[in-house]
Order: C-alpha cells, then sequence, then structure tokens
C-alpha cells in the first residue's frame, strides 16, 4: 500500500496557498488604536511586494526569542507561540501558524543563526503550492534589521 504522507504534504500546500491568497486579496484591517502598529515599530518590520511579504523581527526580538525559546527546551509548541503568533502582520503570521509543523526545524536553525550574528529572523510568506513560508536570517548590516 503506497505511503499517503506525499498526498497530505501536498494537500496542505495547496490549503496554505488558498489560504495566503485569499488574505492577500483582503483590503488590510485598520489598526486597533495603534497597539497592533506600536507593536510592530518595535519588534519588526514588514516589506511587501507582489504576492510576497516578508516580517523582519528586530535584533532585540529575534535575542529575545531565543534565550526564551532556550529556556522553555525549544518546544514546538513554544517555538509557535514565541515566533508565529508575535507577528502582527495577519498575511505573515497566517502563513506561518499554517506552515510552522513541517518547517520547524529551519525556524530553528535560521533564529539559532540570526541570533548568533547578532541579525534578525525573517518570516516571509508567498502565494505558492511550494515552500509558502520560508525563514532566514538578515545580517545586522542589512537596513530592515535594526
Amino acid at each position: 500500500m503506497p505511503s499517503t504522507a506525499p498526498l497530505r504534504r501536498t494537500a496542505l500546500a495547496v490549503v496554505a496557498a488558498l489560504a495566503l491568497a485569499l488574505t492577500f486579496l483582503q483590503p488590510p484591517a485598520p489598526a486597533a488604536a495603534g497597539t497592533a502598529t506600536q507593536f510592530a515599530a518595535a519588534s519588526g518590520r514588514v516589506q511587501c511586494a507582489g504576492l510576497t511579504c516578508r516580517y523582519y523581527f528586530s535584533q532585540a526580538r529575534t535575542a529575545k526569542m531565543k534565550t526564551t525559546l532556550d529556556a522553555r527546551e525549544w518546544t514546538a509548541s513554544a517555538a509557535l507561540q514565541i515566533i508565529c503568533f508575535r507577528i502582527p502582520h495577519k498575511v505573515v503570521a497566517g502563513a506561518c501558524v499554517l506552515a510552522f509543523s513541517w518547517v520547524y526545524d529551519r525556524a530553528r536553525a535560521e533564529l539559532v543563526n540570526a541570533y548568533e550574528m547578532g541579525g534578525c529572523l525573517v518570516v516571509q510568506a508567498r502565494v505558492s503550492l511550494r515552500r509558502s513560508v520560508t525563514f532566514a536570517s538578515a545580517p545586522p548590516s542589512d537596513s530592515r534589521c535594526f
């Protein structure tokens, strides 16, 4: 009997791509009394172009996430709460939550890399059937990393 894992993975990718597409097509919601905007300004920056958005956590937030996860022994649920739930941009946050279960190891590696070089963790979401959510690390010299 053939394995259903590739089919399941493809189905999850299609669901993630559809959710991203629907979210990108919606007009942005107004900020609630400045709280989400204030958090975004203090914790990171959003850069969107076409059907791709990137969220750059600040250097301070990246370091705090790393030390917090070290204290919590790097459980996936703690990492999901600390990384995805803290992104104020709903497109990137939603995509992060949808994809986190199969990219957790990559997110962890990039967070450690960003911390070690004194840079920023970057979460990228794009409408795509393959790799719709990726994690990267930006060096401290990147203008979007502050």
